[in-house]
């Protein structure tokens, strides 16, 4: 295998946890030249041993265990606990967001709650910052069956490249997914996808952009999302 060409093809055939696998090694590496980003954490320090897990045996850790993790595809990864800063930013969105749908038939779900789904024979299980579902479907319990429409992300030091990369991906595969919106810590940057735009990033660098979320018809200032997070929202 020497061409470019056999090492596509090579990467095509390989399954979607071992090119998430690979994908995770080259971004490392290139990350760690440019001396950005840390890798996520897997599960029990299983970095070399790639373990994979089932659905039910994530359910049985979450339950007993003292901090989140996300399942993806057999593996399961550890949840940093958030900063001030990447708390204020969740919040700074869903408030509004919550004050916008509050008389329709959706819900803003805020603090990491599960989004679990599945693309194709692959399960998944993340752990959102702030997102949207809509509908008035109920279970026989009685809980809602929630198809989100726009899900929300606040980059961290150790998720900042999946939530760029993979997870653009993985939330695209979700059928009722509008938006996906990737939100800086710093610098100042929000990065909206849209199913509509075929995905391709929009990015807000400036306080003065406006966040336009056509999902649920709602524009949001750039600078009150930054609200008391940077030096120029501060009073």
């Amino acid at each position: 295998m020497s061409s470019l060409s056999e090492i596509e093809q090579a990467v095509r055939d390989l399954s979607r946890a071992d090119r998430r696998r690979l994908l995770d090694w080259l971004a490392g590496a290139l990350d760690w030249e440019m001396g950005v980003s840390e890798p996520l954490t897997r599960y029990g320090g299983m970095a070399e041993k790639h373990e994979l897990f089932s659905l039910d045996e994530y359910f049985d850790i979450e339950a007993k265990s003292s901090i989140l993790h996300e399942y993806v595809a057999g593996e399961i990864y550890d949840m940093a606990d958030p900063s001030q800063a990447h708390d204020l930013l969740a919040m700074n969105l869903a408030a509004p967001l919550h004050a916008h749908v509050q008389d329709r038939p959706c819900r803003v779900y805020f603090g990491r709650r599960q989004l679990q789904f599945r693309i194709g024979k692959d399960d998944f299980v993340y752990r959102p910052d702030v997102w949207v579902a809509c509908g008035d479907v109920r279970t026989a319990k009685g809980e809602y069956v929630d198809a989100p429409c726009l899900v929300i992300e606040v980059l961290s030091p150790s998720t900042a490249r999946y939530d760029r990369r993979e997870k653009v991906t993985s939330y695209g595969g979700i059928p009722s997914v509008e938006e996906y919106v990737v939100v800086a810590q710093k610098p100042t940057q929000v990065v909206i996808y849209r199913r509509a735009e075929q995905w391709e990033p929009q990015v807000l660098a400036s306080l003065d952009d406006v966040l336009e979320l056509r999902s649920v018809d709602l524009a949001i200032p750039v600078a009150r999302i930054y609200k008391g997070v940077c030096a120029e929202t501060l009073p």
